[in-house]
C-alpha cells in the first residue's frame, strides 16, 4: 500500500511517500518537478523545447514502466534493474527527484535480485508519473518563467 504522510504546519509541510507492507519505506518528497532545475534547464532551452522535453519524458515513461511490470512478472532482475535505471536518469535530468528516488528504490531491490518487492515502488512511480504530469499540466506556464 501506498500513501502520502504530511509532517508539519502549512508554512513547514514536508511530505514523505510511504510504501507500506513487507518492504515499508518512506521517502521524502519534494515538489513533483524541480524548479531550481527547470530554471537552469530555462538557460539551456527555449521553453517550447523545454515543453518538448517534458512531452518526450511524459510520452516515454509509462513504456518503461510497463516494461519494469513485465520483468518483475518475469522475474528478471537484470531487465528490471536496466529499466529502472533508464527512468531514473531521465526523471532526474527534467528535475523529476522523488520519481529518481522511487526508481533507484526498484533498482536496489532488482540489484538484490528481490524482484518481487520492488513492485510496491514501482506502483509508486507510476503515482509520481501522474503528480508530475498532472503538476506539469496544471503549472506549466509558472515553471518556465
Amino acid at each position: 500500500m501506498i500513501s502520502t504522510v504530511y509532517h508539519g504546519g502549512v508554512n513547514e509541510m514536508a511530505m514523505c511517500l510511504a510504501v507500506n507492507g513487507p518492504n515499508s519505506h518512506m521517502i521524502m518528497r519534494g515538489p513533483s518537478v524541480d524548479q531550481a532545475m527547470l530554471n537552469q534547464l530555462g538557460t539551456v532551452f527555449e521553453p517550447h523545447e523545454l515543453r518538448s522535453l517534458f512531452d518526450v519524458f511524459l510520452g516515454s515513461a509509462p513504456t518503461i514502466i510497463a516494461d519494469m511490470h513485465q520483468a518483475i512478472a518475469g522475474g528478471e532482475p537484470a531487465e528490471l534493474m536496466r529499466h529502472a535505471h533508464k527512468l531514473r536518469g531521465s526523471s532526474r535530468t527534467v528535475g523529476c527527484n522523488t520519481m529518481g528516488d522511487l526508481c533507484l528504490q526498484v533498482e536496489e531491490r532488482a540489484n538484490e535480485g528481490r524482484v518481487a518487492s520492488a513492485a510496491e515502488f514501482v506502483e509508486a512511480v507510476e503515482l509520481e508519473l501522474e503528480s508530475v504530469s498532472d503538476y506539469v499540466e496544471t503549472r506549466w506556464n509558472r515553471l518556465v518563467s
